[in-house]
C-alpha cells in the first residue's frame, strides 16, 4: 500500500462514518445557532442607529457649505460686475 492509497483510504473512512451519521458532511457545531444570528442582527442594528444620525449631520453640513458657496458667488458677481446700467 502506497502513501497515497493510505491517505485516500483514511478520507474514504471518514466520509463513510459521516454518511452513517446522517449523510451530511458538515462537522457538528459548524452551523450558526439562532441566538448567534440574533446577536449579529442586534449588533448591526445598533451600529446603524449610531451611523444614521451622523449621516444626517454630514448632509446638513454639506447643505450649509453649498449655501455659503452660492452666497459667495452672488457677492463676487455683484462686486465684480461693472456698472453698465446707470439708474437716473
Amino acid at each position: 500500500m502506497t502513501m497515497e492509497d493510505a491517505h485516500n483510504h483514511g478520507v474514504m473512512d471518514s466520509r463513510r462514518r459521516n454518511e452513517r451519521d446522517g449523510g451530511d458532511f458538515i462537522r457538528p457545531g459548524a452551523a450558526f445557532t439562532l441566538i448567534e444570528l440574533l446577536v449579529v442582527i442586534a449588533v448591526l442594528v445598533i451600529l446603524m442607529a449610531i451611523l444614521v444620525p451622523s449621516l444626517g449631520w454630514a448632509r446638513e453640513y454639506s447643505r450649509r457649505a453649498q449655501c455659503m458657496s452660492n452666497q459667495r458667488q452672488l457677492m463676487m458677481g455683484a462686486v465684480c460686475l461693472p456698472p453698465v446700467i446707470r439708474i437716473l
